[in-house]
């Protein structure tokens, strides 16, 4: 489901000129289910073939529940966006994380022993239940390819104050969702 609107709006990048604001990574090569090293080393490689300036979006599943993690490698910055709570609530996948800055930051020989990324949580809108995570995350990302389409200089932690979504807004993007599905049929 998270892949589809990940191809969704890399198609609508492409299609705008607009493939270097951002980086996609796929949910299932960082997820739960493999080590935390190889997690760590799979985010890497998708890290050092970043561009300055590039935002790094990572839906991730954590315990059965979907976040976003939006990277600024070059600025060493994290941002995390759980649409339950405002709070970050995996350790294990900071870990993987900080990891894979760890390595990007080596490669890039970047002050080899420098201090982990910066962690912020953004307070976004929150889901009214325990289904609707996937949907959220989808909206995040919409959001953000979308508020970067209007504006070169998308500021992450400041561009969500609301609270919650509408309905329609939720129903946009499964609407996105399932066009894009039935387009790759």
């Amino acid at each position: 489901m998270i892949i589809i609107i990940g191809r969704y709006l890399y198609k609508k990048l492409k299609d705008d000129n607009m493939l270097e604001k951002f980086v996609f990574v796929n949910p299932f090569g960082v997820s739960h289910g493999a080590a935390c090293d190889e997690r760590a080393r799979k985010l890497a490689d998708r890290l050092i073939q970043t561009k300055p300036q590039q935002l790094v979006l990572v839906p991730v599943n954590v315990n059965k529940h979907w976040i976003l993690t939006i990277i600024e490698p070059y600025k060493d910055c994290v941002y995390v966006m759980d649409p339950l709570s405002h709070r970050n609530r995996d350790a294990t996948w900071k870990s993987v994380v900080d990891t894979a800055m760890t390595i990007f930051n080596a490669t890039k020989e970047k002050n080899k022993f420098k201090k982990p990324p910066k962690w912020e949580i953004v307070k976004g809108p929150i889901q009214p239940d325990f289904k609707q995570c996937g949907f959220y995350v989808m909206r995040f990302m919409k959001e953000i390819v979308m508020a970067c389409q209007d504006d070169d200089s998308v500021f992450v932690a400041s561009m969500f104050k609301r609270r919650e979504y509408s309905m329609s807004e939720i129903n946009e993007v499964r609407e996105d969702w399932a066009t894009s599905a039935i387009n790759e049929l």
